[in-house]
């Protein structure tokens, strides 16, 4: 292997590595320690110090038990934190495809919790669409959906498999004008886990929403959880104690 005069092996073998695996999608998972000292013919040892200069570059991170993934390339940016554009169209507009995975679309009884975020009474009945959503075939979060029942009743049978729920609502005249919006981060527990293939305890990231029309009526209240090594914000924030004519 032709090495750089005078630099370390284990440089020199962090360069290879970002040549090789530039092209993966971010977040992939890398050959494990084994599998790179039998393609670069290096020890152990290298090949660690080589991932550590990667990982101080940020261009990996790595995880106890699953080994290290590929942050180098453009990850999808969030900003539903200030567009209400809806995630389907947020990440199409970034040249990313959305599919989803419908694990429930169906009218179910507002417990205390939902039927506080939705101002109605407890029983009511609401409309559930819980789904994993994709980006680029790679999963990127579970998404639950809350919805008043007067809106419900054209969303039972639509095929949400390629579609926007915003999309569909604008289509009926209901228009998202609107939304109240908290992030936090929490370690994972064992269901959310099991649907996003991660360990127990695992940060996740998890955005709650409630979307509004310009009359203020309430269309939504949704959960995105993601992991929160994959999820990244933008957002624009204003300076309110400035006057906008100045």
């Amino acid at each position: 292997m032709n090495n750089i005069k005078n630099k370390p092996l284990y440089k020199s073998i962090k360069e290879k590595i970002k040549e090789d695996f530039k092209g993966l999608p971010y977040y992939s998972n890398l050959p494990g320690e084994r599998e790179l000292c039998i393609k670069y013919d290096v020890s152990r040892p290298t090949i660690i110090s080589a991932l550590n200069l990667l990982e101080e570059e940020g261009l990996i991170i790595r995880k106890e038990r699953k080994g290290a993934f590929y942050l180098g390339n453009s990850p999808y940016t969030d900003h539903q934190l200030t567009s209400i554009v809806g995630f389907f169209n947020d990440a199409k507009m970034q040249g990313k495809k959305v599919t989803n995975k419908i694990l429930s679309q169906n009218i179910e009884k507002a417990d205390e919790r939902i039927a506080k975020k939705l101002n109605v009474n407890i029983h009511d009945e609401i409309f559930l669409l819980k789904r994993l959503r994709y980006i680029d075939g790679n999963l990127f979060s579970l998404a639950t959906s809350y919805i008043p029942i007067n809106h419900t009743k054209y969303l039972l049978h639509e095929d949400f498999t390629e579609k926007s729920l915003y999309d569909v609502l604008s289509s009926k005249g209901i228009i998202p004008f609107k939304a109240s919006q908290k992030v936090l981060i929490k370690p994972s527990d064992k269901y959310e886990a099991l649907y996003l293939n991660i360990e127990e305890k695992t940060p996740i990231c998890v955005l709650k929403s409630t979307t509004f029309t310009r009359k203020n009526e309430l269309i939504e209240y949704v959960e995105v959880k993601s992991e929160a090594y994959k999820t990244e914000y933008e957002m624009v924030v204003y300076n309110n104690l400035i006057s906008e004519e100045r």
